[in-house]
């Protein structure tokens, strides 16, 4: 039986994958669901065996767990059906191979330009896909499509120097600004703003800062999140199986 990989995350993409399982089934195939975000639990719910991120990473390993912390501090928040252990998991194994591969300091300043941008779990991802033996992979549209889509949903990142507590009361009163995580780092203060839909904090914050006079080194929009990484290793599982059928 030949077994397909269908990568779906939370909200209505899980619910248009509910139906979709059942008629993999009836055509005589194996689907092997991987829920991303809030999908997992959700496929469960309805009765159907879901792999997460977390299923394939190891989150006591060391170094894992010590990125993990550290990045769910600006990345990880409670109460939107994402575990800390996934998070852990994502963050962590992410953050761990970028150190492995460039170094610490240099993966952290890749870090600190691009976000979540630098943290690209490619090789985990082949790891997945490889231990999961699929003949295939359903995702919803194009890989260039879900980047673009997820490209639009980041927080704005900020770093400066001044009081933490007069930072989070700055940012919290200005108009568009959903929720604000604080950390400290080596001196400066990381800030990830989260906005309301569809809109772009940075010109206010610019202005912010400027007025208080704040000095500034980091201010920058993040964009992707674990669904554009995975998106990253399904084009190229696709393009290696185009490749072999030639």
């Amino acid at each position: 039986m030949k077994r397909v990989l269908v990568a779906t995350y939370g909200g209505a993409h899980v619910a248009v994958a509910i139906p979709l399982h059942g008629a993999l089934i009836a055509a005589g195939l194996q689907p092997v669901m991987l829920g991303l975000t809030t999908a997992a639990d959700t496929l469960r719910r309805h009765g159907i065996a879901a792999k997460r991120f977390l299923d394939y990473v190891d989150i006591d390993d060391p170094q894992i767990r010590r990125w993990g912390e550290y990045l769910c501090g600006f990345h990880h928040r409670e109460g939107i059906g994402i575990s800390r252990e996934e998070s852990m998991a994502y963050l962590g194994a992410s953050m761990a191979d970028l150190v492995q591969e460039q170094g610490e300091a240099a993966a952290l300043d890749q870090y600190r330009q691009l976000g979540l941008n630098a943290l690209l779990p490619v090789a985990r991802l082949r790891h997945l896909l490889q231990a999961e033996q699929t003949d295939g992979v359903i995702a919803t549209g194009s890989p260039q499509e879900l980047r673009d889509r997820f490209s639009t949903q980041g927080k704005v990142i900020v770093e400066l120097r001044a009081p933490s507590g007069e930072i989070e009361k700055g940012f919290r009163a200005l108009s568009g600004v959903k929720d604000v995580a604080i950390a400290q780092d080596n001196g400066w203060v990381r800030v990830a703003v989260e906005p309301v839909p569809d809109r772009d904090l940075r010109e206010d914050i610019s202005n912010l800062t400027a007025a208080r006079g704040w000095p500034l080194r980091e201010l920058r929009r993040e964009g992707a999140t674990l669904e554009d990484f995975f998106v990253k290793a399904v084009a190229e599982q696709q393009a290696r199986i185009k490749r072999q059928s030639m």
